[in-house]
């Protein structure tokens, strides 16, 4: 709760302004505190792929960091090459995973809202993992049974 005390030789368009200047400064701190996420190494990325490759079931595994196009680690059986593309629009980021460079087919497309909602579309039997701690985002493709 924020209380403000003014004297009477203070005008109130004043006590407004600063108080409007404050609470500014304070949401732009809180944000910067807020966006500030540690980003994983190449190495803890491989070693989240590297999970659960035994598993016959599992076609291929991608992990990457939330926001961010330049570090992808993956390794598929099939030899796929999954492309991630990250953008930012007003409401939401949205994370799109291409099958390959060569093809516009989209295997998965991820909505991260500002309002923490979270919309997920994949088009082949996956499983995709969000943690907003970590800022991680891992997909695991399964075989076909």
């Amino acid at each position: 709760m924020l209380e403000v005390r003014f004297q009477t030789e203070v005008g109130l368009d004043e006590v407004r302004s600063n108080v409007a200047a404050y609470l500014a400064s304070e949401l732009l701190s809180w944000q910067i505190v807020l966006c500030e996420e540690t980003l994983m190494t190449t190495a803890e990325l491989k070693e989240i792929v590297e999970q659960k490759m035994n598993d016959p079931w599992i076609l291929g595994r991608l992990a990457c960091n939330l926001r961010d196009n330049d570090l992808v680690e993956q390794r598929h059986h099939d030899k796929r090459n999954l492309i991630v593309y990250w953008r930012e629009t007003i409401e939401f980021w949205r994370c799109t995973i291409f099958l390959d460079e060569e093809e516009d087919l989209c295997l998965a497309q991820i909505d991260l809202c500002n309002d923490s909602t979270i919309r997920v579309e994949v088009f082949e039997p996956c499983s995709v993992t969000i943690s907003p701690q970590d800022g991680l985002l891992c997909l695991t493709r399964y075989r076909p049974r």
